[in-house]
């Protein structure tokens, strides 16, 4: 008889864990299509802020092998 309550302890314990699991996961998976919207903006801002500074950066170079080829010439 020892055995079988400890079994079913052991077993409510699993299901407890479980249940809370479950409980935990649901209320941090509900409001994802907010976060993921958020995100793919945020994502979208730093992508152009990134390709803005490289053909900032290739202007600049761009710029100055112009000057500095004008001065060689002259």
């Amino acid at each position: 008889m020892k055995k079988i309550t400890q079994r079913l302890n052991a077993s409510a314990r699993r299901a407890a864990f479980v249940i809370t699991g479950t409980v935990a996961s649901s209320a941090a998976f509900a409001d994802t299509a907010t976060d993921i919207t958020e995100a793919f903006a945020t994502g979208e801002s730093n992508y152009q802020l990134a390709v803005t500074g490289i053909v900032g950066i290739a202007a600049i170079g761009v710029a100055v092998g112009f000057i500095l080829g004008m001065l060689r010439r002259s």
